[in-house]
């Protein structure tokens, strides 16, 4: 059984902001964005009008336009983008004990 720590748009959201950081202070159209992370337009665009509303994109209408980041250096941590699209997250640390009395030859 696996288990997912982040859902597919906040997958989609990271990858698109890690696109729009290596053009800093440029104008980045959807296509772009589409193409370099082979997400689909219609998921791109809603998720970039998410990160818009929650101020972490900046949106440029018309001819020429499409995405920056609105937080200058980036500054949105991972968590930031988790809780706008998955809601509040509680991250906790958990220690496991292992035997370590048994080798991997053991079995």
């Amino acid at each position: 059984m696996s288990m997912k720590l982040i859902t597919r748009d906040t997958d989609y959201a990271i990858r698109a902001l890690l696109t729009l950081r290596r053009y800093p202070g440029k104008v980045v159209r959807v296509d772009l964005l589409v193409k370099q992370n082979s997400i689909p337009r219609p998921f791109m665009r809603k998720i970039l009008q998410i990160l818009n509303r929650n101020g972490i994109v900046h949106s440029y209408k018309g001819k020429g336009g499409g995405f920056t980041l609105a937080r200058k250096g980036g500054t949105a941590s991972v968590m930031d983008i988790i809780t706008i699209f998955q809601g509040h997250t509680e991250v906790i640390s958990r220690k496991f004990p292992f035997e370590t009395t048994r080798t991997a030859t053991e079995g």
